[in-house]
């Protein structure tokens, strides 16, 4: 302790009690400012607990209690020679009188708790009297006033009021009706005033609910107490032979009585009491603490006094004391304790710095978590603790596989890269080494090792160890700790630093371990980000550029790509690109089995480039700067579909992680990029088939149509050439009627094409839509029914289908039926749904014109649309009983 040398003058035994007791009083003052103190009673507690003496713990636990106030404040160990150390210092408070200050405590609460409880019920009595006169006055006023209550007399009432309230026993008198509205009071103000639960009169009796009956309680109104007593005047059965029988409660009696004289009698009594109590606390006081100063405070006073000389640091004294009970046997424990103290301090003061800078690395190894706050603040620690000159710490770099420099204290730039060059011959690798072997490395003098010349100076004079840093049995790393001028390192000192290490190397896999789940959270989360965004969509280019951008994202490079095999020209082609200076690879092409690049994606092998001045999409990109580059195959189903890649302008070593993050990726999207190409492929299938129903379409009506009027045409003609008119004019009507019919079934192709590719729309509002154009523009009255719970809507592509059919039908209807009616009904079943296209029409041989071979109307059509998505279609039809077209489509597909 700084300043305390000067502050003690160690002048051997001094003789007198009261120097004795000041001199003990001075070491208790100084105790808690004392470094080593507090090291020198932690060992000494441990050295009373150790096995093999739990049958003088008790004792010398109780002992150690004592030593405390006396400990040695120098900042040194003081021989019992030194005698002891006087100091001036104020005053404590001692054993008696804090013995006085807990009987003082514990006798006044005990009669302040009388006197209350007392008062208390002193209290509760003259309330519970307040409250029967108040009752007794309710009963009475109730009485008084029930006959002009039911006379509504309120003149009679207001007096009898005025006249209760002029006394002095009562502050103010209220009658409520049962509607809670002041009929009469006392003060004139409050007549018509509604008093609700809200109110605080109300709130006296209500506030914890509803209050049956007359009730009494005391509540401060107008800034005193007032006791509040509140009586129901009931309509008695006596009075109901001669008034209304109607309502049993005619209103409320409120009164409202002051407690003054309440409290007067209140504090009088408080007075009386008090004297009483203080006069009891005085003589229970005086018996207690003599009982104490003749059984506690003189013997222990005797122990201080005693043991005061073992606080002054002389350990061979004697301890006297005159009982025979448990404080003398506590004066022969210290005795014995004496003797084992001397042999221990020593120890324990060293033992103590070592213990608490392992302590304190462990603290730190398990509080923090980053790799780097770990590695500075535990070469913090054992630099600081053991006063190094200089420290470094060594962990393997993942992407060389060396032991790398990561932490520095004390040791210079240039000495740093002095010592980097060296280490890149393997004799001078000193972490290397260490870690090879497992064990440390003590070197005492620095000049003994070659390796260490001409790098710290003066190293004749210094001292050198190496630990490993361990965990779970293997090893992570190493600490170097290089020792100032003339500092001597013990062999000691290096076993602790190896306990040191394995605490170091526990809160660096610690760290490593939190590094890799961290990393491997955001790995996962970027994915699943990844595959939701994708599954979103069904367009390929934007599922390309949303895996383009996940794969720069994923793998912290500055640009990502996508390319796609094209199986006619066995090249790659870059399809997609993101990121900064990506754009230069979009369209350039990678072809299979040529170069280097080439065969390793042949081979679905990864395809890493230091450089790419001859980057592998043959020309080089300029103006790009991209210097690093890996792409993984992009794999489904074993065939080889495209590549992912990633590129980054600085030099970049690519792990063998992150080529297992880009094959998990590519792994990933290959299913969405393949269904977006099926879906393309699907989109251009379907627009196929479509044009090839309405070439079919227009061959079989338009076509035929046309070429009709071509015919009827040329007979006209010739009529009119040779002068037969009115054959002439029925010819043109009939080219009228036929051009007509061709004009229709082409606007209805139309519409049938713009009504099923409604963007936007359901199947159900799609179909509304249809019939009522179809009945504003045929005129005939198409009318949907719809049976059966659970049809909300159906899939895109089952929806358009169905849709056709049903146009199909009516177009059938509109045509052949001859009638201004049809229904559609669509049931749903429990794995399906039914659709009906019924008229009452003329109908037709369904098995007569199958056989003669007639085109049936476009039933064919139909049923290549129902077996389109896996349905049924069946037609029933008689000549003059109408047709119905009956369509069954399964939905547990789809579901």
């Amino acid at each position: 302790m700084p300043g305390a040398e000067s502050d003690c003058a160690h002048e051997g035994r001094v003789a007198g009690r009261s120097e004795l007791r000041r001199a003990s009083r001075a070491f208790v003052r100084k105790r808690q400012s004392c470094y080593h103190y507090r090291r020198q009673y932690f060992r000494l507690w441990i050295r009373v607990r150790s096995p093999g003496r739990d049958d003088r713990n008790g004792v010398q636990v109780a002992a150690l209690r004592f030593l405390r106030r006396a400990a040695p404040c120098t900042g040194r160990r003081c021989s019992p020679s030194e005698g002891k150390v006087a100091f001036d210092s104020p005053r404590r408070p001692g054993l008696s009188i804090k013995l006085l200050c807990i009987v003082v405590g514990v006798s006044l609460l005990g009669v302040s708790a009388s006197s209350f409880l007392m008062l208390t019920l002193q209290r509760q009595e003259l309330i519970a009297s307040a409250e029967a006169a108040s009752a007794r006055l309710s009963r009475t006023i109730g009485t008084a006033m029930a006959h002009a209550m039911l006379s509504n007399d309120w003149t009679i009432i207001d007096t009898i009021v005025q006249n209760v309230a002029d006394g002095e026993t009562v502050d103010r008198v209220r009658i409520l009706d049962p509607q809670g509205v002041a009929r009469v009071s006392s003060s004139p103000s409050e007549v018509g005033t509604r008093f609700d639960r809200s109110g605080p009169v109300c709130q006296s009796c209500h506030a914890a609910g509803n209050v049956p009956g007359a009730y009494s309680a005391v509540t401060t109104l107008g800034g005193h107490e007032e006791l509040l007593t509140i009586s129901p005047l009931r309509n008695e059965a006596a009075c109901q032979e001669c008034h209304t029988s109607e309502g049993k409660i005619l209103g409320y009696l409120l009164i409202e009585t002051p407690l003054r004289d309440l409290q007067r009698q209140l504090q009088a009594g408080f007075w009386r009491m008090a004297l009483v109590a203080l006069g009891t606390l005085v003589l229970l006081v005086g018996l207690m603490l003599y009982a104490l100063r003749r059984l506690v405070t003189q013997p222990v006073g005797e122990l201080a006094r005693g043991l005061a000389e073992i606080g002054a640091g002389n350990l061979d004294c004697d301890v006297r004391v005159q009982s025979h009970d448990e404080l003398g046997r506590l004066a022969g424990s210290f005795r014995q304790m004496c003797s084992q103290l001397r042999s221990s301090l020593a120890e324990s003061e060293r033992r103590s710095a070592e213990l608490a800078m392992l302590n304190e690395v462990a603290v730190a190894a398990g509080q923090l978590l980053d790799l780097q706050e770990v590695l500075d603040l535990a070469l913090d620690i054992v630099v600081n603790r053991l006063g190094m000159h200089a420290g470094l710490i060594y962990l393997r770099d993942p992407e060389t596989g060396r032991y790398a420099m990561r932490a520095t204290r004390g040791a210079t730039p240039e000495q740093c890269a002095e010592i980097n060059r060296r280490r890149e011959q393997p004799e001078y690798d000193i972490p290397q080494q260490v870690v090879a072997s497992g064990r440390a490395l003590y070197v005492p003098r620095m000049a003994m090792d070659r390796r260490h010349d001409g790098i710290w100076g003066q190293e004749e004079r210094r001292s050198y160890v190496n630990v490993p840093l361990k965990s779970k049995g293997a090893v992570v790393g190493s600490l170097g700790l290089v020792g100032r001028v003339d500092q001597t390192v013990t062999e000691e000192q290096v076993r602790v630093l190896e306990a040191v290490g394995h605490e170091i190397g526990i809160a660096i896999d610690n760290a490593l371990l939190v590094a890799a789940t961290r990393r491997g959270e955001y790995e996962a989360t970027a994915l699943y980000k990844l595959g939701v965004r994708i599954s979103a969509s069904l367009d390929l280019q934007q599922v390309l550029e949303a895996v383009a951008e996940g794969a720069r994202d994923v793998l912290g490079a500055e640009a990502g790509l996508v390319g796609l095999l094209s199986p006619e020209r066995q090249q790659v082609e870059i399809k997609a690109a993101a990121g900064a200076g990506a754009e230069g690879f979009r369209g350039q092409w990678l072809p299979l089995g040529k170069g280097q690049p080439g065969e390793a994606l042949l081979r679905r092998e990864p395809i890493v480039a230091g450089r790419l001045g001859l980057q592998p999409f043959g020309e080089p990109v300029g103006g790009e700067g991209v210097v690093t580059f890996l792409a993984v195959p992009l794999e489904r189903a074993n065939n080889l579909r495209g590549l992912v890649a990633v590129a980054a302008r600085a030099p970049r070593r690519f792990t063998a992680e992150d080529v297992h993050l880009l094959n998990r990726l590519a792994q990933q999207v290959a299913v969405a990029i393949e269904n977006a190409q099926l879906y393309q492929s699907v989109r251009r299938l379907a627009v196929l088939e479509e044009r090839e129903r309405l070439a079919r379409e227009m061959h079989d009506n338009l076509a035929q149509s046309l070429g009709y009027l071509n015919l009827k045409a040329s007979v006209t003609d010739w009529l009119l050439e040779n002068h037969r008119l009115d054959e002439a004019r029925a010819s043109l009507r009939e080219l009228r009627e036929v051009s007509m019919s061709a004009y229709r079934d082409v606007r209805e192709s139309i519409f049938s094409l713009r009504t099923a590719a409604t963007p936007g729309q359901g199947f159900l509002p799609t179909l509304r839509e249809y019939l009522e154009e179809y009945r504003t523009h045929y005129g005939v009255n198409a009318e949907l029914e719809v049976a059966g719970a659970g049809l909300t809507d159906l899939p895109t592509d089952m929806g358009v289908q169905v849709t056709r059919i049903v146009q199909e039908a009516l177009t059938n209807v509109r045509k052949h039926a001859g009638t201004d009616r049809a229904w559609v009904r669509l049931v749903r079943s429990a794995d399906g749904l039914e659709i009906v296209v019924e008229d009452r029409g003329r109908g037709f041989d369904l098995d007569q014109a199958t056989a003669e071979g007639r085109q049936c109307f476009g039933l064919d059509v139909m049923r290549e649309r129902a077996a389109g998505v896996g349905g049924e279609l069946t037609i029933e039809s008689r000549p003059g009983e109408g047709t119905r077209v009956r369509v069954w489509v399964p939905l547990a597909i789809e579901r």
